[in-house]
C-alpha cells in the first residue's frame, strides 16, 4: 500500500512539472513577438507584435490623410497684405474656409480680398474677388460663392442657410489676407478645414 501511494505521489509531481515546463519563455516571446520587432518574419500573422506594428502604420496613413482645421485671428486691418495660414512639405485641399467678425471693423477699410502667394513657381493667386468689408458689424461672417474666383459674401445675420463648397488646391506658400485702404481697427478669425495631401504637408497659423 505504501509504495502504490509513493508512486502515486511520484505521478502527480511528474505531471505538475510537465504542465510548469509545456510552455517555455521562448515559445511566449516567439508568439507575441520580440521589443524591437516581429520574429522570423513580417507578415501580419507571423505574431502579435507584427500585427500591431502593421495596424500603427495603417493608423498613421489614416490620420495624416484625415481633415483637419486650423484658425487665424487677425486684430487690426492692415494695408496691404497680411499673412494668415502656411503650407510646408506638401500641398493641400481647402474643404471650407468663413471668417467671422468679432470686433466690428471701422471706417477707413474699402476692400478685402482673398488670395494665395504660391511658392514654386513664385506667384500670387485670386481665391475671392475684392469685397467692401466697411464697418462690417461684430458676429458678420464671409463665405465665398461658387467661382472662379469665389466672391467673397458678408452676411451680417450672423448665420447663413447656404454655403457653396469651394475646393482650394494649395500648394506650398502662404494664404494671404489683402485690404486696400489704411489700417483699421477691427478683428475678423479666419476658420479653415483642409485636407493634407501628403504625410509631409503642414499648415500653420502666420505669426
Amino acid at each position: 500500500m505504501k509504495k502504490w501511494i509513493v508512486l502515486s505521489a511520484v505521478l502527480i509531481a511528474l505531471t505538475y512539472a510537465t504542465l510548469l515546463v509545456s510552455v517555455p519563455i521562448d515559445s511566449t516571446r516567439d508568439t507575441i513577438g520580440a521589443f524591437t520587432g516581429p520574429v522570423n518574419g513580417a507578415a501580419q500573422d507571423d505574431n502579435i507584435k507584427a500585427s500591431l506594428d502593421l495596424a500603427h502604420t495603417d493608423l498613421d496613413t489614416i490620420i495624416a490623410r484625415a481633415e483637419s482645421s486650423i484658425t487665424k485671428t487677425v486684430t487690426g486691418i492692415p494695408n496691404g497684405d497680411d499673412d494668415l495660414f502656411t503650407v510646408t512639405g506638401g500641398p493641400i485641399i481647402v474643404t471650407e474656409f468663413i471668417g467671422v467678425v468679432t470686433t466690428t471693423i471701422d471706417s477707413n477699410t474699402a476692400t478685402y480680398t482673398i488670395e494665395y502667394d504660391v511658392t514654386t513657381p513664385s506667384g500670387t493667386v485670386a481665391l475671392s474677388t475684392a469685397v467692401a468689408i466697411t464697418s462690417d458689424a461684430a458676429g458678420t461672417v464671409y463665405t465665398f460663392t461658387a467661382a472662379t474666383p469665389g466672391v467673397l459674401t458678408p452676411t451680417t445675420a450672423g448665420c447663413s442657410d447656404q454655403m457653396a463648397k469651394n475646393y482650394w488646391v494649395c500648394p506650398i506658400g502662404k494664404m494671404v489676407g489683402k485690404s486696400s485702404a489704411a489700417n483699421a481697427t477691427g478683428t475678423i478669425t479666419w476658420y479653415m478645414r483642409y485636407k493634407p495631401m501628403s504625410p509631409s504637408s503642414v499648415v500653420a497659423a502666420a505669426s
